[in-house]
């Protein structure tokens, strides 16, 4: 499952929702959740690697969900874009 999501105008991915996702992906094991943003890809087990992608409020971001419960996990992925799940 692909899409882009545009984060909120409020938030931007830095500490609080990276440290969010990282967690999303630990409780998702059969899960891999990748975000990308122009040529840059990041997986998102790895704070440091999303922080790098340098997406800022109200930027577009590429999000890529493969493996168990992908509808699940991209719309809490989406919440947290989006500065809904705090």
């Amino acid at each position: 499952m692909e899409s882009i999501v545009k984060l909120s105008p409020k938030v931007g991915l830095h500490g609080r929702p990276g440290a969010l996702l990282v967690d999303l992906a630990r409780k998702n094991p059969g899960t891999r959740i990748f975000l990308a943003k122009g040529e840059k890809k990041a997986e998102a087990g790895s704070i440091l690697n999303l922080l790098a992608l340098g997406v800022g409020k109200g930027e577009e971001v590429r999000v890529t969900v493969e493996g168990d419960d992908q509808e699940k996990v991209f719309k809490e992925i989406e919440a947290i874009l989006r500065g809904v799940k705090r």
